[in-house]
């Protein structure tokens, strides 16, 4: 009997060894560092991140586009600013064509006396007096007279701008008529003229336009005293 006994706790403690060495051998699944829950979280807040960053670049490039078009309309405005500031100190130094009411004026040499030839002075004091009644341009035979204009005589003709012109002299201004005409009236202005067309009969009339045309100055452009400046 106790060896039936002893043969019972022998085969039990063999199981129990085996199920103990069973036990140590199997390999048990390594759990993760986080819980399940955790890692969702985490892959969660990945994944918001990846969409907001997506947008922030969308949103730069957005940014970008906006920003060269401001910089175009920038220039655009910038060059059209400065084609306005040229063209406008064009017009006032007398490069562009200038087109208008003003008055006409015809002088020429007398063919009774030789002390009814018009002289340089003449055109000079003509297109001073018109000048400062106001004319936005002047012309002598067709060639622009601005306020560097060399007006001379050259033995029996007159140069203007360097250029030879002869009579009859034709000098057209735009300009107020009315203001024109009233300062071409008055002799004492044009004291030497009227005393010629007087007693020399030199031809000396004037008339109101509707309409001239002035040309733009062709003459030579002096660049003594030009600088440049720095914006």
């Amino acid at each position: 009997m106790k060896q039936r006994i002893n043969y019972v706790f022998l085969f039990v403690g063999i199981v129990a060894g085996l199920l103990i060495v069973w036990q140590f051998l199997t390999r048990i699944p390594i759990v993760g560092r986080y819980p399940v829950d955790e890692l969702s979280a985490h892959e969660a807040l990945i994944n918001e991140f990846t969409e907001d960053q997506a947008y922030l670049q969308s949103q730069v490039s957005t940014l970008r586009s906006k920003v060269d078009e401001a910089q175009k309309n920038i220039s655009q405005q910038s060059e059209n600013y400065s084609l306005e500031l040229l063209d406008s100190l064009k017009k006032r130094i007398g490069l562009t064509e200038v087109t208008g009411s003003g008055v006409s004026v015809n002088i020429d040499d007398s063919f009774y006396s030789d002390k009814g030839v018009v002289q340089a002075a003449d055109i000079r004091d003509i297109s001073n007096l018109l000048f400062s009644d106001g004319a936005n341009a002047v012309s002598v035979n067709n060639h622009r007279a601005i306020a560097s204009s060399p007006i001379s005589s050259v033995g029996s003709r007159i140069s203007i701008n360097n250029f030879l012109i002869s009579s009859p002299y034709f000098i057209n201004a735009v300009g107020d008529p009315e203001t024109m005409i009233r300062g071409l009236s008055d002799k004492s202005l044009l004291f030497s003229i009227y005393e010629k067309s007087l007693n020399s009969r030199m031809l000396f009339v004037f008339s109101e336009e509707d309409f001239l045309v002035i040309p733009g100055y062709s003459g030579e452009i002096k660049t003594n005293f030009l600088n440049l400046i720095d914006q």
